[in-house]
């Protein structure tokens, strides 16, 4: 590729610039591999090749070592990416070889398949779409939106070191997206709840609710959780969205802790940073994803039940022996069985979900609390179809206001 045929490439020395600013050991993928010597000096940058952060020769590192690199979309097939460290300075790419296609390859072992060989870009979206779907361009509304409540590149990375920098460009390049593309989109789903938070504020029943939630001027609000809660409309978008129209004045902060794909044996790990900001209230919403499960023929849940029991009392007893915070518990909701086998995404890594474990890991929820927000009886088995995603797992804009709504009723009754 040469520099500037493309409208979203970038030349060497912005590509450097950018991993330099952006970067210390995060993964990314550019269609630019950066040299830099073992103090972190920039040497050149050159394609096409990316690297992912690891010396391709251990015994030259203080000569070497690659940056981590991100995939841009270009015209040009055949970009492929490699993982240096895992297969030894005899499969280092040679920097000083004329430009090529992909005439390399290398492999990963976790695709989903074990083994696999790449001779095409590996932004996520490649990954994660079917071949059949890949062939549709440009990618549907649906199957984007799919993407972008599925995966938050600013919340997973925003843990690790350097994450909480990268650019909106990096999101957009890890998801497959163009950055103008990336950006709409998620314009067009913060708009959406947006509105969806002004049609409850034009329900007086749900104004009364906004009026009486226990909360007292600059009360500082945790909500905690996965994809369910994190995803760019989810129901703690359109409540935040609620008390700061109704209730401006108190200056009240809510603050959205929640990383797609965690359950509650991640959540323990995470949790110090809930404790850290020391909040009145944590409202809690985790737990759907102990109860998946991965493969064919499964033989247990990610967390097996009464290990989720343990890790619900683990939380609570943690909040509330570090804080002052009071808590609010919410059950996982109930899923559409059959379009969660059949979803292309998630039938590629074999991800399953059965409401019998997830009505167990609800009723967890609600002995630990009487006082839960019960989604997994209120909302039914399955929720209605206008509720859901085609993956029977995630929720639309509607689903997502009824949560905030049902988050609301229950809430509202604290006193």
């Amino acid at each position: 590729m040469q520099e500037g045929q493309h409208p979203n490439a970038l030349n060497p020395d912005e590509i450097a610039e950018r991993i330099l600013r952006d970067s210390r050991g995060i993964e990314f993928e550019y269609g630019w591999a950066v040299r830099v010597d073992g103090g972190g000096l920039l040497r050149r940058a050159e394609a096409p090749l990316v690297g992912r952060g690891y010396p391709t020769n251990r015994r030259k590192r203080e000569r070497t070592v690659w940056s981590p690199a991100v995939v841009v979309r270009t015209e040009h097939d055949g970009y492929i990416a490699e993982r240096p460290s895992r297969h030894g300075p005899d499969r280092a790419r040679n920097l000083s070889r004329p430009r090529e296609s992909a005439k390399l390859t290398s492999c990963f072992s976790d695709l989903g398949n074990n083994e696999r060989e790449l001779t095409q870009p590996t932004a996520v979206a490649n990954f994660l779409l079917s071949p059949a779907e890949k062939e549709i361009e440009p990618m549907s509304n649906e199957q984007m939106r799919w993407l972008l409540k599925l995966i938050q590149p600013a919340r997973t990375l925003a843990s690790l070191p350097g994450g909480a920098g990268l650019s909106q460009e990096t999101h957009a390049a890890l998801l497959g997206l163009p950055h103008e593309v990336y950006t709409g989109e998620l314009a067009r789903m913060g708009a959406e709840a947006k509105e969806a938070a002004s049609e409850l504020l034009s329900d007086p029943a749900a104004l009364s609710m906004v009026d009486r939630l226990p909360l007292r001027k600059g009360a500082k609000v945790v909500v905690f959780g996965d994809s369910l809660t994190s995803e760019p409309q989810s129901w703690a978008v359109i409540l935040s969205e609620l008390v700061n129209a109704r209730r401006a004045a108190d200056e009240i902060s809510i603050t959205i802790s929640a990383v797609g794909g965690e359950t509650t044996t991640h959540g323990l790990v995470r949790l110090g940073e809930v404790i850290a900001r020391q909040p009145d209230w944590v409202l809690f919403f985790i737990g759907t994803n102990d109860a998946r499960t991965q493969g064919p023929n499964p033989t247990k849940t990610l967390v097996h039940h009464e290990e989720s029991a343990r890790n619900i009392a683990e939380l609570r007893e943690r909040v509330s022996h570090e804080t002052k915070a009071r808590t609010v518990w919410i059950t996982p909701p109930a899923v559409n069985e059959e379009q969660v086998a059949k979803h292309p995404g998630l039938a590629r890594f074999g991800v399953r979900f059965e409401n019998e474990n997830l009505a167990r890991v609800a009723k967890i929820v609600r002995d630990i609390d009487e006082a839960a927000i019960d989604l997994f009886s209120t909302l039914g088995t399955p929720p209605p179809a206008d509720y859901l995603m085609s993956d029977g797992l995630h929720f639309t804009v509607t689903g997502q206001k009824r949560l905030s709504l049902e988050v609301l009723k229950g809430w509202s009754k604290f006193q």
